[in-house]
């Protein structure tokens, strides 16, 4: 089963909204980040990445720094809204 939700997610000062989407993958979870501002593609240009909770990551391209440190606010942002999530 599959969750799927949206997020709005600081980086840099600015909110920026994406797609998110978890899934089971045997005994990981993969998620998938789809962003929707453009203006993101200039640090992720295929617009999306995705990664497992073991700690795998593939964003279709070399890493940068400013491509880890918007991955760490996703990661962040994803981590926070799963806490509220569990809590509610």
């Amino acid at each position: 089963m599959a969750r799927l939700f949206t997020l709005n997610i600081k980086f840099r000062g600015k909110l920026h909204s994406a797609v998110v989407t978890i899934r089971d993958n045997g005994y990981d979870m993969a998620c998938t980040v789809r962003y929707m501002d453009e203006e993101l593609l200039s640090v992720i240009p295929s617009g999306k990445f995705m990664f497992q909770l073991s700690g795998e990551v593939n964003c279709g391209t070399g890493s940068n720094p400013d491509m880890e440190e918007l991955i760490t606010c996703t990661s962040q942002a994803i981590a926070e809204h799963l806490k509220m999530e569990s809590a509610v």
